[in-house]
Formats: structure tokens, sequence, C-alpha cells
């Protein structure tokens, strides 16, 4: 299994996505914030929240603390404890991973396919101006949000990078 990073994406049997949070995690499993889950087991009221995936999967968007709420009263498990703070904080357990969803996979893949819509268009207007401009390559790259779950809308979602390596962050 591949090393899991800060903005990767860890997926429940109940298809709720976590987002990883950082670098600091307990040895069993990794510390996140709940960002989307499946329509069949959240709704949520806020107009903003509703996604759909290109496979017409609906999901909703945690907002605020939505996400930390919604685990503790439904998913309890979904929590993980560092040894020096005294709450458990939400996360997944290495054994409770359904599925792995990499940003540096995802970008890769999506920047060499032919997209024409405006996202699409945005997104590799400003990787071909970095990438020209530096000495970083496409691989110091991940794109996370909406973008890695196929959520994206193309007129109104923004565009999520993460860049791997304090080097790379300083060339940048």
């Amino acid at each position: 299994m591949r090393i899991i990073k800060d903005r990767d994406a860890l997926i429940s049997k109940e298809k709720i996505i976590f987002r990883v949070l950082g670098y600091t995690h307990p040895t069993n499993g990794f510390v996140c914030d709940a960002e989307y889950a499946s329509s069949s087991i959240f709704n949520s009221k806020n107009p903003k929240a509703l996604r759909e995936n290109f496979q017409k999967e609906k999901y909703f968007k945690f907002y605020e603390h939505e996400g930390i709420i919604f685990i503790k009263e439904n998913f309890p498990e979904y929590q993980v404890s560092l040894p020096y703070l005294k709450n458990e904080l939400v996360g997944l357990k290495k054994n409770q991973i359904f599925q792995v969803r990499f940003p540096d996979e995802k970008l890769k893949t999506i920047f060499y396919r032919d997209e024409n819509d405006e996202l699409m268009k945005a997104l590799h207007k400003v990787l071909l101006e970095i990438l020209n401009r530096s000495k970083l390559s496409i691989n110091d790259f991940g794109a996370f949000g909406s973008i890695l779950h196929d959520f994206y809308h193309p007129k109104y979602s923004d565009l999520d990078f993460i860049i791997y390596g304090r080097k790379q962050l300083l060339e940048l």
C-alpha cells in the first residue's frame, strides 16, 4: 500500500469521504476531516451541499462542524486517538479504509486528458504557467476537493492543488 499523505481521500464502506489532515497520525490510523457523505446516509438542507459525480451518485458536502457532529452522532467508530490529546478526533483506522484516492494520480489523469470545460482549461492554464516558469514538474502537485471525486462544476468549482515537498513549495 502507498504511503497516505495530507489531502489524500479515504473512503469508508458507507461512502463517507474523509480528507487526510497533515502528517501526524496514530500508528493504527489517520486523522481526517469528514468531507462528503453519500445521500443514502446523509442529507443536508444547505443548497450548496449537493454533489453529483459523473456516475450520477449523489453526495452532500459537510460545512463548518457538520462532519464532526455527523461522525460523533452516527459513526463514532470513525474516530482516532493521539496519545497527547484528551479528545478523539475524526479519522479512520487502517482496517476501516474501503478505498483511497490520491490527488497526484488524479491530477496526472486529468492533466493529460483532452478536457475542454472551463475548469479543466483553467487547471491547464495555471499548471502550465507554473511548470513553464519553474523547475517544478507535474509530479510535484495533486488535485483534491471536488476535482478528486469528479464532483466539480465547470463554472463554479475552484481549483484545489496540493504541492508535495518543502523544496517544491519554496520553488513555487
